[in-house]
């Protein structure tokens, strides 16, 4: 998705605001920008340029995403949150960000945290700056979060408040933030639209809770046993029955399961007594001898299978056939009997 605001004017199925506007009064930016985002004080620092703002909002359950910008410098305040948890990211500029005690500069690279229990203040746009506001209802990631620590959660999450956004988990949660607003902002008919905006909404709760450090970061350690690793395991399990023949990539599965590709390893180990890759593969084999024993015995037909099932050199498919069901591919496509096709079930099972 570009930087640019997003488009359209038509709202999005389902989503519970879509709201666009600009204007030069401060009295009307301060009221439209409460009902959207939170009541605020507002107050003009550069007073050499006329003040100006744009903004677009729009609504997808617990997650807002909007787009912010002003013509020039201000100051910002905000009393406690209350009831949501907000995530800034300037795409173009900068601004600086103080919760509580604590302050952090936004820039391209790095989102800005702030939460439900603190004032904030937010101080910029003496450049040129279009931010990109996510807010979250704090229900809804506090139960994120007792649900992948199968506890209760009785207080508010303490988010460090800075994010850095250039490599790992916090990139690939922007990415799904970003995947979500060129979802929400495209007009068009799009199938299964609500099905794919729901699953980005918990993706990027999930996301989060993973991405950024806070102080149950602990207990959701890659290297912890506190998060269930039985939940990121049967996620990835599910997501591999699903589309063994078109996964590209081990960090596809680990994106899938929302956690980190080491994590995801080593919860495969302790859980299964494998890796995801020898999973995949062997998951793959089973499919295709259940294709070899429905198959007419022709010519290729055993390279076409291989390559179907994600197998690119026929002779690796072959050995790795043969270790596997103590038969080749030719034998199987021959036999008169069809023994027992699948060692791993069709879905996971408990």
């Amino acid at each position: 998705m570009s930087d640019t605001e997003l488009p359209g004017a038509t709202e999005p199925q389902r989503a519970t605001k879509s709201m666009r506007f600009g204007t030069r009064e401060i009295d009307e930016a301060l009221i439209v920008g409460s009902q959207v985002w939170y009541p605020h004080s507002l107050r003009v620092l550069d007073r050499t340029r006329p003040f100006g703002v744009q903004s677009h909002a729009v609504s997808k359950g617990p997650v807002t995403l909007g787009w912010l910008k002003y013509n020039g410098e201000i100051h910002l305040e905000t009393g406690e949150l209350a009831d949501s948890y907000q995530v800034n990211a300037p795409v173009t500029g900068t601004f600086m960000l103080t919760y509580g005690r604590q302050s952090a500069l936004g820039n391209p690279q790095r989102a800005v945290i702030h939460g439900p229990t603190r004032p904030t203040t937010i101080e910029g746009w003496g450049e040129p700056t279009r931010m990109l506001g996510v807010k979250i209802d704090r229900h809804a990631l506090e139960a994120e979060l007792a649900s992948m620590l199968d506890r209760p959660v009785s207080q508010a999450i303490n988010f460090e408040n800075a994010l850095d956004l250039d490599s790992g988990p916090p990139r690939e949660w922007w990415s799904l933030v970003r995947q979500l607003a060129g979802c929400l902002a495209d007009p068009g008919p799009t199938p299964n639209r609500d099905l794919l905006t729901d699953s980005l909404v918990r993706r990027i709760l999930r996301g989060l809770l993973l991405a950024a450090h806070h102080d149950s970061s602990h207990e959701l350690d890659d290297d912890g046993r506190g998060v269930s690793e039985y939940r990121a395991v049967r996620r990835a399990a599910d997501f591999m029955h699903a589309n063994a023949a078109s996964i590209t990539s081990l960090a596809e599965i680990a994106a899938h399961a929302n956690v980190g590709v080491r994590a995801l390893q080593l919860g495969f180990q302790r859980s299964l007594g494998t890796t995801p890759t020898t999973y995949l593969r062997d998951l793959r084999l089973d499919r295709a001898r259940e294709d070899l024993a429905a198959s007419d015995p022709e010519l290729g037909v055993v390279a076409r299978t291989a390559a179907r099932w994600g197998f690119a050199h026929p002779g690796r498919f072959a050995m790795s056939y043969a270790r596997r069901f103590s038969e080749s591919p030719s034998e199987t496509l021959h036999a008169v009997s069809r023994l027992p096709s699948s060692s791993i079930s069709a879905g996971w099972t408990q």
